[in-house]
């Protein structure tokens, strides 16, 4: 985890994270189902895959990294935050300054959502799953 986001609350480990973020985490992890089933990609248990594994090319991580600022920035927008330089997160003018076109974020600012996309196959490692390409490559 880069230094600038350590210590984000939405980024706390699971048991000390605040209970707002976390139907935020469900949600994100439901849409890397989606996301990933848009570049051809399925998840499949471990153990079924006949094939290979299939992994994540650079191309599909910055894919996969744009979508999931789309699909966070829409969620702020429901949330009733708007583009402020500042951000402001209580009240009723809530402010984010990362409410922008992927292509205006810094490189750190786009480190976060790539890093999310890159932990997925991890994450379902943990769960006995793996990405596969194709409709019917299953054992």
């Amino acid at each position: 985890e880069p230094a600038a986001h350590r210590g984000l609350p939405a980024l706390r480990p699971w048991p000390e994270r605040v209970e707002l973020f976390r139907p935020q985490n469900r949600a994100q992890a439901r849409d890397n189902l989606v996301k990933l089933s848009g570049i051809g990609l399925r998840v499949v248990a471990a153990g079924s895959v006949a094939g290979d594994v299939a992994g994540l090319s650079e191309a599909d991580l910055v894919k996969l990294g744009v979508a999931e600022h789309d699909r966070w920035s829409h969620q702020k927008r429901e949330q009733g935050y708007r583009y402020g330089p500042t951000r402001v997160t209580e009240g009723p003018d809530l402010r984010h300054p990362s409410l922008i076109p992927w292509d205006q974020l810094s490189p750190d600012e786009q480190e976060k959502d790539l890093a999310a996309i890159r932990q997925i196959p991890a994450v379902l490692a943990a769960a006995d799953l793996v990405t596969t390409r194709g409709k019917h490559d299953t054992a």
